[in-house]
C-alpha cells in the first residue's frame, strides 16, 4: 500500500453516540488494515482502535478539518464522516489511488451506483471513469473520496458549516480548472445513517444488526 496515504474520519461531539455503531461496521467489513485511521474529534476522545486527532472547543466545521489536513503529513487522504457505516467490503483505495496518481487528479469520489446520468451531476466519460463539469451540482463534497491533500486545503476557508463548505465551495470550484472523477457503478458500499442530525430508521436498523454481530464474539 502506498505509504503516502491515509483515512480521515470526521466527527463532533454530538454524534459521539453514534461512534459504537460505525467502529462496529468497521470491525466487520474494513479489510485493508495497513492504511492509517485516524478520527477528527472536537473535545471527546474516540474510545476504540483508532488515532484521535483533538481539534479543540469553539472551532466551525471548516476549521477543524483544514487544522487536521494541515497536521497529516500523508500526500493523499482518504476522506468520510462518521455516519458512513460499511455494509460491505469497501472499494480497494490502493487501485483508485494509482488511479488519481496516474491521472494527475484532485479527487477520486467513491459513491456506489452512480452512472452518467446520475442527478443532480453533470459528467463526461474520461477513460472510463466520470469527471465532473464545471456546471455540475456538487462539485465540492464530503462525501466518500480520495483527495489529493494540497487540493483539499485549497477549497476550504474557514467558518464554514458541511453545507456551506458543498454548496458555496462548489460555486469556488466552478470558477477553476480541476480534475475530480466519480468511479462509475460502484456496489453499495456504506450507508448515511443520519440524515439532518437525525439517526434515521435504516441506520438504526443497521445498528441492531451490528450489536447483534458483535455480541456474538
Amino acid at each position: 500500500m502506498n505509504n503516502d496515504l491515509c483515512i480521515l474520519v470526521q466527527t463532533c461531539d454530538k454524534y459521539e453516540p453514534y461512534w459504537r455503531g460505525w467502529y462496529y461496521s468497521m470491525l466487520r467489513w474494513w479489510d485493508q488494515h495497513n492504511i492509517p485511521i485516524f478520527i477528527l474529534c472536537e473535545t471527546n476522545d474516540f474510545p476504540y482502535n483508532y488515532v484521535s486527532l483533538m481539534a479543540g472547543p469553539e472551532k466551525t466545521f471548516s476549521d477543524m478539518l483544514i487544522w487536521a489536513l494541515q497536521e497529516l503529513p500523508y500526500k493523499y487522504i482518504f476522506y468520510l464522516l462518521e455516519d458512513c457505516w460499511l455494509i460491505d467490503n469497501p472499494p480497494f483505495l490502493q487501485a483508485h489511488l494509482n488511479t488519481l496518481i496516474n491521472k494527475q487528479a484532485d479527487a477520486i469520489r467513491l459513491l456506489p451506483n452512480h452512472t452518467i446520468d446520475t442527478y443532480p451531476y453533470q459528467f463526461i466519460v474520461e477513460d472510463g471513469l466520470l469527471r465532473i463539469q464545471n456546471e455540475s451540482m456538487y462539485q465540492m463534497s464530503l462525501s466518500p473520496s480520495i483527495w489529493n491533500r494540497e487540493f483539499f486545503m485549497d477549497q476550504l476557508i474557514p467558518g464554514e458549516n458541511p453545507w456551506q463548505i458543498e454548496l458555496d465551495g462548489t460555486r469556488r470550484l466552478s470558477q477553476k480548472d480541476h480534475k475530480i472523477y466519480f468511479v462509475p457503478d460502484l456496489k453499495r458500499w456504506y450507508l448515511n445513517t443520519v440524515h439532518k442530525g437525525y439517526f434515521t430508521d435504516k441506520g438504526k436498523e443497521l445498528q441492531k444488526q451490528l450489536y447483534e454481530w458483535h455480541n456474538r464474539f
